[in-house]
């Protein structure tokens, strides 16, 4: 995804940027039951009608992870996960730098890798979103070495 500022608001609108490995880390270190029930199957649900059903966390067959999250009117999460949101959101908080883009600037990022956002602003914002596929295969996610050293995440079957 691609994020660019064609123009500023006149305050606030910082871009909020987390690297999913580096929460995903912070789970396994400091809330691993979190982290497990996180990367299962069926933990949450995003979107309306043609959604995606999985987990936060996901490891792909090449033994990488991603992470895939909303927190709006269109995320639902299992009853086994609920309890651990306000784990996650706080391994998120820890996680969160702020960036403030200038006309011109902009990010470029992994949507397997990187959850983003924005804070309020406030005047005539004008941000431009671009989501696509690199032309040269990139590998998706992140590798978590320390995860399979966390005994309950080896139950975390890979995607097909």
């Amino acid at each position: 995804m691609l994020l660019a500022c064609v123009r500023p608001g006149s305050s606030g609108g910082l871009t909020t940027l987390v690297d999913g490995e580096k929460v995903f880390s912070f789970l396994c270190e400091r809330a691993p039951q979190a982290a497990t029930v996180l990367s299962s199957r069926g933990a949450a649900y995003f979107g309306g009608a043609t959604g995606h059903a999985g987990a936060v966390f996901e490891r792909t067959s090449e033994g990488r992870w991603t992470i895939r999250l909303r927190l709006d009117e269109l995320a639902r999460f299992s009853p086994r996960a609920e309890p651990h949101l306000p784990e996650l959101l706080d391994a998120i908080k820890a996680c969160t730098t702020m960036h403030p883009l200038a006309a011109g600037e902009g990010v470029l990022l992994d949507n397997t890798r990187w959850l983003h956002g924005r804070q309020p602003f406030h005047g005539n914002r004008v941000m431009w979103r671009v989501l696509g596929a690199p032309i040269t295969p990139l590998a998706r996610g992140f590798y978590a070495s320390w995860a399979y050293s966390t005994p309950m995440l080896l139950d975390a079957k890979p995607e097909k």
